[in-house]
């Protein structure tokens, strides 16, 4: 089974290890989107770069595979910090694998459909990449101006 988590306690050091010997899309680093990256294994000081920015943000959110399962993580992960303004969060990191196109958008949703809730109280997840793909959600807004995303949680 796979599933999100937080990245908390025993498993910062085994994501680390994983990310080191891993190739990965880094699409978002520090706020900031390069949707035209190639997918590698991070040399050190942007592994240490990315990895302290994933253990530092306010909802680093990694995608694990089932305790049976010979890869520890999958193709996706995501960190999101909170903005300046109320109620929104912001998209910092993002580390994907191929399919590159298809992981964005469940890395986006994953983090969206954990955080955008009455449990964490936030109504906007913005992205720094534009993002037209997401169809099929009838539950989320989207609004992409620029080169950014807003997706909102619909009010019914």
């Amino acid at each position: 089974m796979i599933g999100p988590i937080f990245l908390r306690g025993d498993l910062v050091h085994r994501f680390k290890e994983y990310l080191a010997s891993t190739e990965y899309h880094c699409v978002i680093h520090n706020g900031v989107a390069n949707i035209n990256c190639t997918q590698k294994k991070l040399e050190f000081k942007e592994l240490n770069d990315v990895f302290n920015t994933f253990i530092n943000s306010d909802y680093p959110i990694i995608c694990k595979s089932g305790s049976k399962s010979k890869i520890p993580f999958w193709d996706y992960h995501i960190a999101v910090n909170r903005s300046r303004y109320d109620k929104e969060l912001v998209v910092t990191e993002l580390l994907i694998r191929e399919p590159k196109e298809h992981n964005l958008i469940n890395a986006v949703l994953m983090a969206f459909y954990i955080l955008i809730n009455e449990k964490y109280k936030y109504e906007r997840l913005v992205v720094p990449i534009k993002m037209n793909e997401i169809i099929g959600y009838e539950d989320i807004e989207i609004h992409s101006k620029n080169e950014m995303t807003t997706l909102f949680k619909k009010i019914v």
